[in-house]
């Protein structure tokens, strides 16, 4: 019985290459992007994101991209991102007192594509007394105090709030909150659009020759003439 002869991936044709090189990008159906995930959930801790789920679609297609859902967690928000300053340091306060809410949801609008513009992010709420400005509210703000906050502890409400309303510095007065909304929206979007960077770095990197070579002379394989694996 005539034996087959076999070739190493290096010895075939260009077109019996092409066919070796299908059949390896078709067994990219595993979850290659695990890693990433695992990568990207806890390097987003440190900014502030607890995910809960990533959504992507790659990779060479308009409308591809990522986003993830989950929570926004304020305080770990602005440590991160805000400029050190007293203003932020009280506005750090008011949020680990709930004063200011300290969890925004993250959440998707559309389950057709995958893009970080597909995010949906909760405003950040605060105490009401804050803005109604009524002469009743004034009065509980000047005689509520804070607790367990460094060195804001034993501060009423009303100091706490004047010293994040009076810093310079302080990009998020309560009189320009709006802006802290754009902003953690604007960078949970960014954080979308750097997981999906990292996938598809991660995925052209499975997918490079180098990578397939290394695959193929690993686990030894061989290929007919026409490409196939024998």
């Amino acid at each position: 019985m005539e034996t087959e002869t076999t070739y190493k991936y290096q010895d075939l044709s260009d077109s019996a290459k092409e066919t070796a090189r299908q059949w390896y990008l078709e067994g990219m159906d595993y979850e290659w992007y695990d890693g990433v995930y695992e990568m990207v959930i806890e390097d987003g801790k440190e900014k502030g994101f607890y995910i809960n789920e990533i959504f992507f679609s790659g990779f060479y297609s308009q409308g591809d991209g990522a986003s993830w859902i989950g929570q926004v967690d304020v305080g770990a928000w602005l440590k991160a991102n805000a400029p050190d300053s007293i203003g932020v340091s009280a506005l750090v306060a008011l949020v680990n007192k709930d004063y200011i809410e300290k969890h925004v949801g993250v959440s998707r609008s559309s389950s057709n594509y995958c893009h970080e513009n597909t995010m949906d992010i909760d405003e950040v709420q605060f105490d009401g007394r804050f803005y109604d400005g009524n002469e009743l509210d004034e009065v509980e703000l000047e005689t509520e105090t804070i607790d367990g906050q460094g060195i804001f502890d034993g501060m009423s409400l009303a100091n706490v709030r004047d010293i994040v309303n009076t810093d310079d510095t302080n990009p998020y007065r309560l009189s320009n909150i709006a802006k802290l909304d754009e902003d953690i929206e604007e960078s949970c979007k960014d954080y979308a659009r750097n997981i999906y960077h990292k996938l598809r770095e991660e995925y052209e990197y499975l997918c490079s020759e180098e990578m397939m070579l290394d695959h193929f002379n690993c686990n030894d394989y061989q290929f007919t003439e026409e490409g196939k694996l024998a």
